[in-house]
């Protein structure tokens, strides 16, 4: 019997701070909360201070979690209990940043460490379906380089409707991915999560824009453009 829970996995930390998390979403939902208590303390509006606040809010949850509970069940080893992989995104004083975050295994004592690298490519894929994920941006990828174009530098509507249809295709053949998606958005403005009348409105302008980057000639190639993409349904 194959039962699929709705949990939140993308959290509005501060303004422009958003958090979105794979493995156990309880995990990431204690990330979320001390990064948030963080924000009502701290400024986090520069990249080093946010980094910082990152590295400090694992630690602290993965000693409560990982080795005060080792003690207290008294394991005679760490049991990992606190792993999550997150994506952080946002705006600092400098510019827009995005971390990836998570916890790592080092030296000969096999030490769990947290680990924060900032991402420099033009997305990222995390979770169970990351891989799929990944599988479909190369193809989406190859088409846009022929019409000499890349992710990055389209329209805000149009990298909305790639994530929403990257997530329903993952959706299709990934049993472990989740029910409902939820897309936010952090610009210049503030976070802001993307309502369905939206989803279906990004869609249109994606619609449109591979239909003009085509060779409008070919006839129906709007209806192809569509069934290419499979845009039948919102996920």
């Amino acid at each position: 019997m194959d039962i699929k829970y709705q949990l939140k996995k993308v959290y509005k930390i501060h303004d422009f701070i958003g958090l979105g998390g794979a493995d156990d979403y309880i995990h990431v939902e204690l990330l979320a909360k001390e990064l948030k208590r963080k924000s009502r303390t701290y400024k986090l509006d520069s990249a080093k201070i946010l980094k910082n606040s990152i590295r400090k809010s694992l630690g602290e949850i993965h000693k409560q979690e990982n080795v005060h509970h080792v003690i207290e069940e008294g394991y005679l080893s760490p049991a990992i209990r606190f792993s999550p992989g997150v994506l952080i995104g946002a705006k600092s004083k400098e510019n827009f940043c995005f971390y990836e975050a998570g916890f790592g295994i080092s030296g000969k004592e096999q030490v769990r460490t947290s680990e924060i690298t900032i991402i420099t490519k033009e997305y990222k894929a995390i979770g169970s379906g990351s891989k799929y994920a990944y599988l479909v941006f190369n193809q989406l990828n190859r088409l846009l380089s022929a019409l000499d174009e890349k992710i990055s530098n389209l329209e805000l509507d149009v990298v909305i409707s790639i994530a929403l249809y990257i997530i329903k295709e993952v959706k299709k053949i990934d049993p472990e991915c989740g029910k409902s998606t939820q897309i936010s958005v952090i610009d210049e403005n503030s976070y802001r999560k993307i309502e369905k009348k939206e989803k279906s409105s990004c869609y249109n302008v994606m619609i449109d824009r591979l239909y003009n980057l085509l060779d409008s000639n070919i006839p129906n190639i709007r209806e192809i453009t569509k069934k290419l993409l499979s845009v039948g349904q919102i996920g």
